[in-house]
């Protein structure tokens, strides 16, 4: 669902050189220099972190503590919130898409190493759906707001502005965070931490 509404977003927005990355839309490639797109980048990671259910994800996996010795055997490229934090505080992400990629990655490896009915596998599964979810509801609220900056670009001087201020995707959260999916205790009892 996310990915149609990225593709019907991306149709008619203007090339960019970032947008010509494979597999990056151009509304992906959203830059993260712009203080409205990083503000929501940064509330959509604070949110995903505070979700019970994330907490399997908030540090990488340590395959002597958590009891899976051959996780770096599968997982070539681990990934998780707390990194990804870092990346973001660090600078390392040029784009929106940079950083949905890693995300991405975090969720792709949970998949991948823990088996198909598995809590983590599960957790893993419903946390993705919820966060392109948010990422597609993230990058309508930037492309909308980048399209109003680009049209006041263009306004005639003689034509009075609208709206001066920058628009993000937390201005259009309610003033209530929505109910989370919460996680059964019986899951949480039953999750392997890899």
């Amino acid at each position: 669902v996310a990915r149609n509404l990225l593709t019907k977003l991306a149709e008619g927005a203007a090339n960019s050189s970032s947008a010509q990355q494979p597999g990056v839309t151009p509304v992906e490639a959203l830059s993260l220099k712009s203080l409205a797109n990083m503000k929501s980048v940064r509330a959509l990671l604070e949110r995903m972190m505070k979700r019970p259910a994330n907490s399997v994800f908030m540090e990488p996996v340590d395959p002597e503590d958590d009891g899976c010795e051959d996780y770096l055997d599968i997982i070539q490229e681990p990934m998780d919130l707390g990194t990804i934090k870092d990346y973001l505080d660090g600078g390392a992400f040029e784009t929106i898409a940079d950083f949905a990629e890693h995300v991405r990655l975090m969720f792709k490896n949970a998949l991948t190493y823990n088996p198909d009915g598995s809590a983590v596998h599960r957790i893993a599964t419903e946390s993705q759906q919820v966060f392109e979810a948010d990422l597609a509801a993230l990058i309508s609220a930037a492309d909308s707001s980048k399209s109003a900056s680009t049209a006041k670009e263009r306004r005639p001087t003689d034509m009075p502005a609208e709206d001066e201020g920058e628009q993000g995707f937390d201005a259009m959260e309610p003033e209530e965070e929505p109910p989370q999916p919460t996680v059964p205790e019986a899951l949480f009892r039953e999750l392997e931490l890899c």
